[in-house]
């Protein structure tokens, strides 16, 4: 694969496509180590664990009905009883999916807190966000 200049990127959080204020967005694909030193053991040693993946994005900040702050702030604070919300994204926005371009999704909760302000002065707003797996996390490399 060639080396590209990322310009396209795609994500969609509850059924909202943000994509046109996202600036950046990072999928973390990996695992938990377990430690399992024990004597006579020179240097530590380790086995592989559970799966440690999310999802996490800064948004241009937009308080528009619809747009991002309203989209996401509607996520924060479920109950116990949700069932989490679809977090999906893609390299480039184009409709193929591929081994250049997967398509990750996640059925997902927000990790941490959501900064709704964190302005200063002569920048435009951002707005970061985490979102964890509450159930599924996948990777698809072809539309089939």
């Amino acid at each position: 694969m060639a080396i590209v200049t990322s310009y396209n990127a795609y994500i969609r959080v509850n059924s909202v496509n943000l994509s046109d204020h996202c600036k950046a967005v990072t999928v973390h694909d990996g695992q938990n180590t377990n430690k399992i030193t024990a004597h006579g053991n020179t240097f530590d040693v380790f086995r592989v664990g559970l799966g440690n993946v999310s999802i996490e994005a800064t948004f241009w900040n937009d308080a528009a009905a619809g747009s991002v702050e309203a989209t996401l702030r509607a996520l924060v604070g479920l109950t116990s009883s949700s069932s989490g919300f679809e977090v999906v994204c893609k390299k480039d926005n184009a409709s193929t999916v591929s081994t250049s371009n997967p398509f990750y999704n996640m059925n997902a909760i927000i990790d941490g807190d959501l900064a709704v302000l964190d302005a200063t002065v002569g920048e435009v707003d951002q707005l970061k966000v985490k979102f964890v797996p509450y159930a599924t996390f996948t990777i698809s490399t072809s539309s089939s």
